[in-house]
């Protein structure tokens, strides 16, 4: 095929939205390996677990003030195409009520009273930010994200870099707020034909009509980070700086997935059940096979960088680990195309609960570890395998309408 006919043909358009939205997907955990290198490098493993604290709180208070904007947000879009902006902006208007808790929360926290103000307008510019989310994905404007992230990312490595082995916990946090900052103004300013349009009315409605989906994306956000949770309130700053450069690895890995897929979504609803058991399985055993090699990477970059030495039980841990959602992510998005989304927040629910549970029971027996919380997040994953089987396999269904 020559490179006209490519064009032509509409491949070359269609090759270029998967590279953007990869990009879109996959640029910020990127930057944060990257970041969690460059600090543990010129400062230390402890400055980088004490700053992962702090960023675990931002990033579950980002997720109530988003309310499940960019899942919600596109489904409305493509119902009523005529009222895109009114409901954007009504989403924005609605959702701004939420800050209030969440800043008060931050102003209750055990932190000083100048990072406390620091944070409070950290997550105010990523509430602005993340507001533009849901037009990114609807009109596939996704380089109103790619180059905020970029231009931000280089930014706070090129000031890391600067501040060098004086960095301080105070100067990260003013890093970040500057990173985001310039995150805001640079999307306000791609995005400024978004402004326009007639004014729209504060409807309570929002809140109730996207809950399912912030539910989603929480409770997804809860069974991911919960063992991050555990670490940094139970473990000294050290080990929670290696468990958050381990685990952003893993979840990387974990999220290429998505790409072995992404091939079966388009025609999935369309599929029978034994259709999805036997895809779910294929899925599976490429995962082992794959992430066979990714873990080799993964033990030479922090052995080799990072200095951070793994026991032959961490090895086996983070490689099982990374193998369940290859067998179960399948059937979520099954479950999904039939609107049966409760029972996908019920999984997330169950898998971090259970966590929690393995967690607190294995240090009782063995001791506060992170061996400890990562074996118990295998077992989670593990579980989750014949749950979703099952779930697939019966016949309710909870409507999103």
């Amino acid at each position: 095929m020559s490179w006209t006919e490519f064009k032509n043909k509409g491949l070359w358009k269609r090759k270029k939205l998967i590279v953007w939205s990869a990009g879109n997907n996959l640029l910020p955990p990127a930057f944060t390996f990257l970041l969690s290198f460059l600090v543990v490098q010129v400062a230390s493993l402890d400055l980088w677990g004490e700053y992962v604290k702090v960023i675990l709180f931002l990033t579950f208070l980002s997720q109530l003030v988003s309310w499940g904007n960019k899942e919600y947000l596109p489904i409305a879009f493509s119902k009523t195409p005529a009222r895109l902006y009114p409901l954007w902006k009504e989403s924005i208007v609605v959702r701004s009520v939420l800050l209030i808790p969440c800043v008060l929360a931050i102003l209750f926290s055990s932190y000083e009273t100048a990072i406390q103000y620091l944070l409070a307008l950290i997550l105010l510019f990523r509430f602005i930010y993340q507001s533009f989310e849901a037009l990114i994905l609807y009109e596939r404007k996704y380089t109103w994200k790619i180059v905020p992230e970029l231009l931000s990312g280089i930014l706070f490595a090129g000031a890391v870099l600067l501040f060098g082995s004086a960095l301080t916990f105070s100067e990260l946090i003013w890093i970040t707020l500057v990173t985001d900052l310039l995150k805001m103004v640079v999307v306000l300013i791609l995005a400024r034909s978004s402004s326009d349009g007639p004014a729209v009315t504060f409807h309570w409605s929002y809140l109730k009509q996207s809950f399912l989906f912030f539910m989603l994306t929480f409770t997804g956000l809860f069974i991911s980070r919960i063992d991050q949770v555990i670490t940094t309130v139970l473990l000294p700053l050290r080990e929670v700086g290696e468990y958050q450069v381990m685990m952003s690895f893993l979840l990387v890995i974990q999220s290429s997935c998505l790409f072995i897929v992404q091939p079966f979504l388009k025609n999935i609803y369309r599929l029978k059940q034994q259709t999805i058991h036997k895809i779910s399985w294929h899925v599976g055993w490429i995962g082992c096979l794959l992430n066979s090699i990714w873990i080799f990477i993964f033990y030479e970059i922090l052995s080799r960088i990072y200095g951070i030495q793994l026991t032959t039980g961490m090895i086996a841990a983070s490689y099982l680990f990374t193998i369940p959602i290859f067998y179960y992510t399948v059937y979520i998005f099954y479950l999904l195309k039939n609107n049966r989304v409760i029972a996908v927040i019920a999984m997330n629910v169950v898998g971090g609960l259970s966590i929690l549970l393995f967690s607190f029971s294995g240090m009782f027996f063995f001791g506060q570890s992170m061996m400890v919380v990562l074996w118990s997040a295998v077992v989670s994953q593990f579980l989750l395998i014949p749950c979703y089987y099952f779930l697939n396999r019966s016949k309710s269904k909870v409507s999103l309408k």
